[in-house]
């Protein structure tokens, strides 16, 4: 019967202990409560049956020294001045630093699986202590997972190398031919051509060809995968600038108007029409017609001539 109640008396000390109790006479009750949970505790050196979080009976007036230890990352010792009250709190929260950095820089940090807003490198304070999990995130390179260590009133220091990931991209227009042009630089390529080793993530694609308009793409590159782009590129719209000269045999000026007007037909081709009248208001020009002057009558306007 004697071995029977033995685990019982011990379960019912334990129920005590994690709950507020009223202490005998002259005893007071000391609260102790940490983060993280699960420290052992030692009241003047001796090992108490229960773990933190608990209630624990002590005699008043008495200093007590007080020593929390957990694992290899918290070892904490104070002496404690229990006096009158009844009830005394101690709440302990262990912490170090955390330190992040990583090449390149710029990585995204997500700690215990939660999102920061904080990039390498970085160092973090006041994290609790024990085992952490950590995970980097940059674009076009692989993600790092990994778990860490923080000890009491230390800083421990976390590094990585990061590795990029690439892609293809297979380039292609209709019609063919068009500069590729990639994050804003000219590849060196014509489509149709397939790009390779191109860093995983999001790139702006841009195709250009003489006589269509520009076209752009926001291409995204999965690690290993080709990614295929067909573009329609549209013939640009131009609007023809017609120069009209009216010349006659006696005007000093035309010939040279008439040599800037081919200047720019030549410059500008499909895009300038020239239209040349032979007007004259004196009937001794030879070469005037009566087309060209009913057309100079549209400009009344005009001088010089």
């Amino acid at each position: 019967m004697k071995t029977h109640r033995i685990p019982f008396l011990l379960a019912a000390l334990i129920i005590l202990s994690c709950e507020w109790f009223s202490p005998d006479a002259g005893m007071g009750v000391l609260h102790i409560t940490t983060q993280p949970q699960g420290c052992d505790v030692y009241l003047n050196g001796e090992l108490q049956a229960l773990k933190t979080d608990c209630y624990l009976e002590v005699e008043k007036g008495d200093d007590i020294v007080l020593r929390l230890l957990k694992d290899d990352y918290v070892d904490w010792t104070d002496t404690v001045e229990f006096a009158d009250e009844d009830t005394l709190n101690v709440d302990k929260t262990f912490t170090g630093q955390l330190a992040v950095s990583s090449n390149p820089s710029g990585a995204g940090i997500i700690l215990d699986g939660e999102a920061t807003s904080e990039t390498t490198p970085y160092t973090f304070e006041e994290v609790v202590v024990g085992p952490h999990s950590l995970r980097l995130e940059y674009e076009g390179y692989a993600s790092v997972d990994t778990t860490t260590e923080v000890y009491y009133d230390q800083s421990t220091e976390t590094s990585f190398e990061l590795s990029q990931e690439f892609g293809y991209i297979e380039v292609k227009s209709t019609p063919q031919g068009a500069e590729i042009w990639l994050d804003g630089s000219n590849t060196g390529y014509k489509t149709d051509h397939t790009l390779e080793n191109v860093r995983s993530g999001s790139h702006q694609l841009k195709l250009v060809l003489e006589g269509y308009d520009d076209w752009e793409y926001e291409v995204s590159v999965d690690a290993g995968e080709t990614k295929t782009v067909n573009a329609g590129l549209v013939p640009t719209e131009r609007q023809t600038v017609v120069f009209e000269i009216f010349t006659a045999t006696w005007c000093g000026y035309c010939p040279g108007a008439a040599m800037g007007a081919h200047d720019m037909h030549d410059a500008y081709p499909g895009e300038v029409l020239i239209i040349e009248h032979h007007s004259s208001t004196s009937s001794s020009d030879p070469v005037a017609n009566s087309q060209s002057s009913s057309r100079m009558n549209f400009y009344p306007q005009a001088t010089g001539y």
